[in-house]
């Protein structure tokens, strides 16, 4: 899936929610993943989807939903722009992949937690770096290399195989993370440089 454009004049950072009416503790685990920012948890539909239409419509979000229901509730949140995208994390794959299968911001749909770990780090690092790129592209460094740093970040809680599609070039894990400490060197510089002219 391509990045989409986001317009900095109105981007309020990245947002989580994890929805899953049983889902009471044990959120902590994601926390480190979601840095700065934290996750969110519902239960009801129409909290859920109001918060989603409402509250964070400058936000990116990041949705985590139990197959039940993300059933419920996909349908009518797909289309939004600040749905970023959604991870079904469920017992039965099969029944739940084939609602799934039919939207394209699903994806993942899976009942292991170390596969959803990791492909969320890897989803939340390309946003991060994304950001970073579009923060660049205005000569606003500073703001880049933060992202840039937080993208690195949330590369280190990527636990998957060495070879795998972290972006449409099939780069490997070293190289996109190599890719990004380049970016956050060239940012770093860029900062100095401008530093210096003040003086």
């Amino acid at each position: 899936m391509d990045l989409p454009h986001i317009d900095l004049s109105k981007f309020d950072g990245i947002a989580f929610i994890w929805f899953d009416a049983e889902m009471t503790s044990g959120i902590e685990v994601y926390n480190t993943l979601s840095s700065p920012d934290e996750w969110v948890i519902y239960g009801r539909i129409d909290s859920c989807e109001e918060s989603i239409r409402d509250r964070l419509k400058n936000k990116r979000i990041f949705l985590v939903t139990s197959g039940r229901l993300g059933n419920k509730i996909v349908g009518s949140i797909h289309d939004l722009p600040q749905l970023h995208l959604i991870y079904v994390f469920c017992q039965d794959i099969k029944r739940h992949s084939e609602w799934a299968d039919t939207f394209t911001k699903i994806q993942l749909v899976c009942n292991n937690e170390k596969d959803l770990i990791s492909n969320l780090a890897i989803d939340v690092a390309k946003m991060c770096v994304n950001i970073g790129d579009q923060h660049s592209k205005l000569n606003e460094h500073k703001n880049a290399l933060v992202w840039y740093e937080r993208g690195l970040e949330k590369m280190k809680q990527y636990d998957g195989p060495t070879k795998n599609e972290l972006t449409k070039n099939e780069l490997t894990k070293n190289e996109f993370v190599n890719s990004l400490r380049y970016k956050i060197d060239r940012s770093t510089a860029a900062c100095r440089v401008r530093n210096q002219s003040y003086y």
